[in-house]
């Protein structure tokens, strides 16, 4: 059931206030994944809120950003109220890599490539079951990705939806060189995937393109994103991906994110 201030909030307004409640809980805690969730919170948005069915799974393979699931998860009921506050806590329910405790959570995460191979096999398990799965751009230097990719074209999956959350950063820098010829559009179309494109803050773009047109090859969204989304001082730049926030930083973070 849907609680009152979810029913009363826009999605946009749901994004801000999201993106508040991360900040809050990643400050404590020295180095933060803000920059890697912030950049995929408006495709999970689009997800929970507008394309998801109850019988479809959502895997987020790029771990590192798997928080970004914790608000969406306790605005939704399916995690206690407060649990935000016991993140990394000894006891507490939220990790710093999702585990499968927690709800919405099919696989642990923290190796990149895994969870795609999985959503690519529980999709072939389950034909009438769609499967999305959020793939970093950095996770794209994983061979095991590819040959993902591969493999669910020849089989024709056209129930795995990969979500790419295209913010061209990765933990040493840009991503530019990932794709050693062509572009990441052309690179998933020669794999055999139909492909579209749009911006990952846009939530209206992100519904219209997660529904696929095409019912014979699996399907991908490249979403343009931003690093550190809602953080001035750090978006779009390299050496965030685990940065420490400075005091004065942190107040201005609260300026801009309240704003």
């Amino acid at each position: 059931m849907l609680n009152t201030q979810m029913k009363q909030e826009s999605l946009e307004e749901k994004c801000k206030r999201f993106r508040r409640e991360l900040f809050e809980m990643f400050l404590p805690h020295g180095g933060t994944p803000f920059p890697s969730a912030s950049s995929c919170l408006e495709i999970l948005v689009a997800l929970y809120y507008q394309v998801k069915r109850p019988e479809d799974i959502v895997i987020i393979s790029k771990g590192h950003g798997a928080s970004v699931r914790y608000p969406i998860l306790e605005d939704l009921g399916l995690i206690p109220a407060g649990s935000m506050k016991g993140y990394r806590q000894p006891g507490g329910l939220l990790k710093l890599y999702a585990e499968p405790a927690i709800p919405e959570t099919h696989v642990p995460c923290a190796s990149l490539g895994i969870g795609f191979g999985v959503a690519a096999g529980m999709a072939f398990a389950n034909r009438d079951r769609r499967v999305f799965c959020i793939l970093g751009d950095g996770e794209c230097y994983e061979g095991s990705v590819w040959e993902t990719a591969m493999w669910a074209a020849h089989y024709r999956l056209a129930n795995l939806i990969a979500v790419l959350d295209y913010n061209k950063h990765g933990v040493m820098g840009k991503t530019d060189n990932c794709v050693a010829q062509g572009s990441m559009l052309d690179k998933w179309e020669s794999f055999g995937w139909q492909v579209g494109e749009c911006s990952g803050h846009d939530l209206w773009a992100l519904c219209e393109g997660l529904t696929p047109y095409r019912e014979d090859v699996p399907h991908i969204l490249l979403a343009h994103t931003v690093k550190a989304k809602g953080l001035s001082f750090w978006e779009d730049k390299e050496n965030v991906h685990s940065a420490v926030l400075t005091p004065a930083q942190a107040a201005q973070a609260r300026k801009e994110l309240w704003a």
